[in-house]
């Protein structure tokens, strides 16, 4: 019986890691089975749901091709809104910098005339004083002049009487 046993004890010390290997590679076969089972539920819900999305856009595409000169002309008037609404934009824009242009030229061209104002006030100023100088100056040669033909008058007056005076002295010696 003892005999029975330790071969009995032999043949499990044999069997039993063979048949835990065994154990083993069944449950990571089975987790393999689970994972490759996952993935393929997993492919077929991606290809159901591909294939249905692609079926949803072949309809559509279908129902686009009876529409598709209305879509050309859609996608024309669109294009040609963009464009208007662009030049409309560009046309404010262009109005208002032309507006800020005006705006600046007024002013400039109030200042111009302003500084214009200004010169000619003070070059009339400086014509006046030039004319009162001027003025002043023939006033001045006036007098001279009339002084000096005074003197003049007055030396010929004299040199005219000394002359009357010699004369009637010389008759009176004469008589």
């Amino acid at each position: 019986m003892n005999q029975k046993y330790t071969e009995t004890k032999e043949r499990l010390e044999q069997e039993i890691p063979v048949r835990e290997e065994l154990e083993h590679k069944r449950d990571e076969l089975v987790k393999l089975s689970r994972r490759k089972e996952k993935f393929r539920l997993f492919r077929k819900a991606f290809i159901k749901y591909h294939d249905v999305k692609y079926r949803a856009l072949m309809v559509w595409k279908e129902a686009n091709g009876y529409h598709k000169h209305t879509m050309e002309r859609i996608k024309l008037r669109l294009i040609f809104e963009h464009k208007k609404r662009l030049s409309w934009a560009f046309s404010r824009w262009k109005e208002g910098a032309d507006k800020k242009v005006m705006v600046q030229m007024v002013y400039e061209t109030e200042e111009l005339v302003n500084e214009n104002q200004n010169l000619t006030n003070s070059l009339q100023a400086t014509q006046e004083e030039k004319t009162k100088l001027a003025d002043c100056t023939t006033r001045s040669q006036v007098q001279k002049l009339d002084r000096l033909r005074g003197m003049l008058d007055r030396n010929t007056t004299r040199a005219r009487f000394h002359q009357w005076a010699n004369v009637t002295c010389f008759m009176g010696d004469l008589e």
